[in-house]
């Protein structure tokens, strides 16, 4: 498997098969380069397809530092700019989906001379103001939750508080009206 030279101090882990014109597959949140094993077979004969484990994901590099700026849409852009650079292709096609799709338009919006052409898939994160539409926020939930400490406490924490902070946002939740008692 081989890996890219640092970007920001993050080697990215990739797979690259074919030979035409470049092709990108960006993988979506919590996945990683295996979610296109059924579509690297089916591109390879008419393209090169390069797949990446993105910044924090499979076999790349995972660093301890702050997220928000090092995996980041922007952070990420970087990375497969760079890996594009680094194997010398020309105006490839960037498919994403998911935060792979958030990738895909960082990378058309930040260098659209680059690219030739991007596929973005359902959901689109932030396509446009839509995405900080409160019903559409609602969809999107998780991704705010993994910025919480409690998501780390739910992870690494004790058992026991972890169920009392549950019942805590729970009651929380029935209280405000926001969750209507289903049973038991």
């Amino acid at each position: 498997m081989p890996r890219s030279s640092p970007v920001d101090g993050f080697r990215l882990a990739y797979d690259r098969a074919g030979s035409g014109p470049a092709v990108v597959l960006l993988h979506g949140w919590p996945g990683d380069r295996a979610d296109y094993r059924h579509v690297v077979p089916l591109l390879e004969a008419n393209a090169e397809v390069i797949v990446p484990d993105l910044r924090g994901f499979g076999e790349s590099d995972k660093h301890p530092i702050d997220p928000v700026t090092a995996y980041s849409a922007a952070a990420q852009a970087r990375s497969i700019l760079g890996l594009i650079d680094e194997l010398g292709l020309a105006d490839p096609v960037i498919a994403g989906y998911d935060i792979g799709s958030r990738i895909t338009q960082t990378i058309a919006r930040e260098a659209p001379g680059r690219i030739r052409a991007i596929v973005i898939c359902p959901p689109v994160p932030g396509a446009g103001r839509r995405v900080l539409d409160p019903d559409l926020q609602r969809e999107f939930w998780y991704q705010h939750f993994h910025h919480l400490d409690l998501a780390s406490e739910l992870i690494d924490g004790p058992h026991q508080e972890l169920f009392a902070a549950r019942r805590v946002h729970r009651i929380d939740r029935v209280v405000s009206g926001r969750v209507r008692h289903r049973g038991p």
